[in-house]
């Protein structure tokens, strides 16, 4: 699902169209899934904002990856410690900033991994990205 709000960059000096791409599915018992969607739009990645809901104890495993690449969570360089190929909490929303440039056609993908043996759960995944509009006159 797309929305569209406008944003002006007074800066640039142009009007931007954003969006969010969102993502939610039960993923079933000690079960993995992916889910898959295409910006749609020349632009810039803002953030993923992403819910664990209540009960999964940090039992469900959530990575976004733009065309392969890991951006949330940002992934390990030679030189950070205690970086994580995937996050996992319990009953909260977290904000994770992503910043990065992308085309309409780059494949936004949310793998989801439940290890709970004993419930399935549905996090949500929430994109917001930001598309350059024309020059203002």
């Amino acid at each position: 699902m797309h929305e569209a709000p406008l944003f002006y960059d007074r800066q640039l000096q142009v009007v931007t169209l954003g969006g969010t791409i969102s993502f939610r599915r039960e993923v079933p018992i000690t079960s993995q899934d992916t889910w898959h969607e295409e910006v749609g739009e020349d632009g810039f990645l803002v953030r993923a904002i992403i819910h664990w809901p209540a009960g999964t104890n940090g039992l469900v495993a959530i990575r976004i990856t733009q065309k392969g690449y890991q951006v949330v969570p940002k992934p390990p360089t030679p030189t950070s410690e205690g970086c994580q190929s995937w996050v996992a909490l319990d009953s909260c929303v977290e904000s994770f900033h992503i910043g990065r440039e992308c085309k309409a056609t780059d494949e936004i993908a949310v793998h989801v991994d439940n290890h709970d043996a004993g419930w399935p759960h549905a996090p949500s995944v929430i994109i917001e990205y930001k598309s350059k509009g024309e020059p203002k006159d």
